[in-house]
């Protein structure tokens, strides 16, 4: 629920006669910007004896290889994460980030190219890794494609 609907929830509470004072209203109010659902901004990760953070704005894609999850940095690096793919997906801006395969998440602002493929199929450049290719299915092609057109 986003603030106008909040707002309007509350102008037709008070249209409807209930009698709620401004400090009832505010309490509401208070819990339910204290639930509202955030993605994820960043991650702490294990660095020698300490921390490090990485910012999610910094990652150009996401990849699993043998069970282990690398965030792939925009700078070349690359970072080992202690979470699956499927949270990752759940946590992470959809407005940004796509699932393209089970192997791969990308973002947004790192496509380079798409690219035709067998069978209705995609393929994925991304900025700064020419190597990686990308497939993308034929059932998710089309939402892909959407999602970047938009």
């Amino acid at each position: 629920m986003d603030s106008d609907e909040l707002e309007a929830a509350i102008d037709k509470a008070a249209k409807a006669g209930k009698n709620y004072t401004d400090e009832n209203l505010q309490q509401l109010f208070d819990a339910l910007q204290k639930n509202k659902f955030r993605y994820r901004e960043r991650f702490l990760l294990p660095y020698r004896d300490g921390y490090k953070t990485v910012r999610v704005s910094d990652i150009n894609h996401i990849e699993t290889e043998n069970k282990i999850v690398y965030l792939r940095l925009n700078n070349g690096t690359s970072e080992v994460v202690n979470v699956s793919m499927d949270e990752l997906e759940h946590q992470l801006n959809p407005d940004y980030f796509f699932r393209a395969n089970r192997q791969y998440i990308i973002n947004v602002e790192h496509v380079l190219f798409l690219g035709n493929y067998f069978g209705g199929k995609l393929i994925v450049r991304l900025k700064g890794y020419p190597k990686t290719e990308i497939q993308v299915s034929k059932e998710k092609a089309q939402r892909l494609k959407e999602w970047i057109d938009r």
